[in-house]
């Protein structure tokens, strides 16, 4: 099963950035972070603040903060957990000190790079160093992913759907229109994904067949067309493979996994309901966490690094309805450092300490020879 699953690791290059990285690029990415929270922070006063209080960080008495700090430490040991069944559930073995490692690395790395690509690619190469396949690495990491993303597809229409406030996001009064083309967007999702875990080749086929639509239309030259079915049957073949190693492995760690995931997703929701709950509001913990189910879904389909402008700006959006304006400044920056800047300056120094360990290792080695 390993050698066959070997066959269609990530692409190289990608693991080659991980594998060698030269620390610059990830300290600029970082800085590129820091820039651009700074940016959509003032981007929220301007726009949903009252302008006259920036703001004000009297609510975060040393009980709140307590309060905070434990759940951040769970958020951190439930990340940890989901991630640690997957991988014994593929019958993959690794310390799990080591799986606390790997889970700063990948706060990091995620939060840094376009889209949240960077931190599975990070993971898979620290994983293969304990002598396991990438391909088994690839397939732990994508269905960690996975199981985060079918909870928010889940999860995400039927928060619209009974949360009049949340409607009123968008424009005109085509509310149901949107969320019906919404809920039949995922239910092809849902169908690819039965298709890849009952036979690939069929999604395979559907590939095929539009990159030859695409090539008698002249839209991709043959060389291209050709590539594209390469890449993605590699893709489709590998993600099938480990869907199928998870749904065959211990029933007793896929629950686990199953409910360490939703632990995970619920302490991180819990953020802005103490932070709230902090500032005098009494607002219904339900009606919170699934506005934060509506912002998570965007922040993980937002490009820039982090989500970096695009989380704080739609939180404020969403949160404004329930929120004063003296306070949302307040409430999305604490949000934010709780929820993210606090693991991603952990990974950071987590990450460096790794390279720099490397560099070390590889640099005695070279002496010996």
């Amino acid at each position: 099963m390993n050698n066959g699953i070997n066959k269609y690791m990530q692409p190289k290059a990608e693991i080659d950035m991980i594998k060698n990285p030269k620390g610059l690029p990830y300290l600029f990415l970082t800085l590129v972070l820091a820039v651009t929270s700074a940016l959509s922070i003032l981007f929220v006063y301007n726009y949903f603040g009252d302008k006259e209080l920036f703001i004000s960080l009297g609510f975060l008495t040393l009980p709140v903060i307590a309060l905070l700090c434990v759940l951040l430490a769970m958020c951190f040991l439930f990340d940890t957990l989901r991630f640690y069944c997957i991988l014994k559930t593929l019958g993959i073995k690794i310390p799990f000190t080591y799986m606390i490692k790997l889970s700063f690395i990948n706060i990091f790395v995620s939060n840094i790079t376009p889209f949240a690509t960077g931190g599975g690619f990070a993971q898979i190469y620290l994983i293969s160093k304990k002598n396991i396949p990438v391909g088994n690495a690839t397939a732990a990491s994508s269905i960690r992913t996975l199981l985060l993303t079918i909870f928010l597809l889940v999860a995400t229409p039927f928060v619209l759907l009974m949360n009049s406030t949340l409607l009123g996001l968008f424009p005109g009064n085509m509310s149901f229109i949107y969320i019906g083309v919404m809920i039949a967007a995922y239910s092809a999702i849902a169908y690819v994904l039965y298709r890849l875990i009952k036979n690939a080749k069929v999604v395979k086929a559907w590939i095929y067949s539009l990159a030859m639509f695409l090539k008698k239309k002249k839209i991709l030259s043959p060389e291209k067309s050709k590539k594209l079915c390469k890449v993605l049957f590699r893709e489709i073949e590998s993600c099938s493979k480990g869907f199928n190693m998870f749904l065959r492995g211990n029933k007793k760690h896929i629950v686990l996994s199953v409910m360490f995931t939703l632990l995970y997703m619920l302490s991180m929701f819990m953020f802005p309901v103490i932070l709230t709950y902090a500032m005098g509001y009494h607002i219904s913990a339900f009606t919170i966490i699934g506005m934060q189910i509506i912002v998570t879904f965007i922040t993980y389909i937002a490009p820039t690094p982090g989500a970096s402008g695009i989380a704080e700006a739609g939180f404020a959006l969403i949160f404004s309805s329930i929120v004063s304006k003296g306070d949302i400044v307040s409430l999305t920056m604490t949000w934010r450092f709780f929820s993210i800047y606090v693991g991603v300056l952990i990974g950071l120094v987590v990450f460096y300490i790794e390279i720099f360990k490397g560099f070390r290792l590889k640099k005695c080695g070279d002496s010996i020879k």
